[in-house]
């Protein structure tokens, strides 16, 4: 059943859909975003909703009294965050075909879908990445091609835009996700100053590889060699001598 939605004509809304065993991080960064956003002079309204009013997290938070699913305006935002991350991949979840009418709806409504990390697979069940670029997280960007052949599944991307659906890769990307979009109705000023005060060091850009070389290579078992390649990474600018590394690796 589809509640009657509040009214706040004023700002641009973003509504988020909750699924069983929903990602508390693919969720609460990009709700932390647009939440935050009304202190930088760019609010929205965001809203949650779900097919039951009692949703348990892939954590064991439990939300309650969650609003039934929501009408959907052309100029709103809708955000599928994921769950549990083989969930959907192995397809042990599946999608009900109210939430896939509803979503499918919201689309041709012309309101913008967006999905973080395994949220994409719910998309790709209501047939709204046929056809589109789109992304997920990397360890299940093979299941996500092989369940929806006829998507085409970018790997090495944190988030893809496509005609009215924008996916991105996994868990803090959606931070990223939520950048992006602000920054596509306010300007990259307004996200600047919007990033600086969610304490964001870098704000990455679409084409920015899932996996960071600076991770690549953290599988030493002596301490120090992690010491030295964090005082590497700070002086990249800086020649640097062995003996000054060494010093600072207290080796």
């Amino acid at each position: 059943m589809i509640a009657e939605l509040p009214a706040t004509p004023s700002l641009p809304r973003v509504v988020f859909l909750l699924l069983p065993h929903v990602n508390l991080l693919d969720l609460a960064g990009p709700a932390q975003v647009f939440h935050t956003a009304a202190y930088v002079a760019a609010p929205y309204s965001v809203l949650y909703c779900a097919e039951h009013p009692d949703i348990m997290s892939a954590q064991g938070l439990a939300f309650g009294q969650v609003q039934p699913l929501l009408p959907i305006g052309r100029d709103d935002l809708v955000i599928v965050p994921g769950v549990s991350l083989g969930a959907y991949a192995s397809g042990e979840a599946r999608v009900s075909e109210p939430i896939i009418r509803w979503l499918q709806q919201a689309h041709a409504t012309g309101a913008h879908l967006a999905a973080v990390c395994s949220g994409a697979f719910v998309l790709g069940e209501a047939g709204l990445l046929d056809g589109r670029r789109c992304t997920t997280h990397w360890e299940v960007v093979p299941a996500l091609q092989a369940r929806y052949p006829r998507a085409r599944v970018l790997e090495a991307t944190l988030f893809v835009r496509d005609t009215g659906v924008t996916t991105s890769a996994g868990i803090a990307a959606g931070i990223d996700l939520a950048l992006a979009l602000v920054e596509q109705r306010h300007g990259p000023l307004v996200t600047a100053h919007l990033a600086r005060y969610l304490v964001v060091y870098l704000r990455r850009s679409q084409a920015h590889g899932q996996e960071s070389i600076y991770l690549a290579y953290r599988s030493h078992l002596h301490p120090g060699v992690h010491r030295a390649q964090d005082y590497l990474i700070q002086a990249q600018m800086t020649p640097v001598s062995l003996r000054e590394v060494a010093a600072h690796a207290h080796i």
